[in-house]
């Protein structure tokens, strides 16, 4: 599945992951890709770790965003927004990365 955004090409890679490996597999490379951002010194994924690490998947602009329940998030028609509930993701990444994973696929 080949894309444009912004004017660069790039192929997404993850549906020919999973075709590929069995679910151990593609788990143990998902869970690579979420230990890449976060901090060393704490092996947690932070803001901080968050804003410094995101350059390695090529992320041009990240924002961690705190909403009450009566709050909404409103992003602009031109705009994608992928929002990924992170407090859901620490401790808990052999139940919920392959939920993440298959989020890319839907847009």
């Amino acid at each position: 599945m080949e894309s444009k955004q912004e004017g660069n090409e790039y192929e997404d890679l993850l549906p020919v992951m999973a075709e590929k490996l069995d679910v151990d597999a593609f788990v143990e490379e998902l869970c690579g890709g979420f230990r890449v951002l976060a901090d060393p010194t704490g092996g947690l994924i932070t803001p901080a770790s968050l804003q410094k690490n995101s350059a390695f998947f090529e992320c041009k602009k990240l924002f961690v965003v705190h909403l009450s329940e009566r709050e909404n998030f409103v992003v602009p028609k031109n705009l994608k927004l992928l929002a990924v509930p992170l407090f859901e993701l620490y401790d808990n990444v052999v139940k919920r990365a392959p939920i993440v994973a298959l989020s890319n696929m839907l847009f």
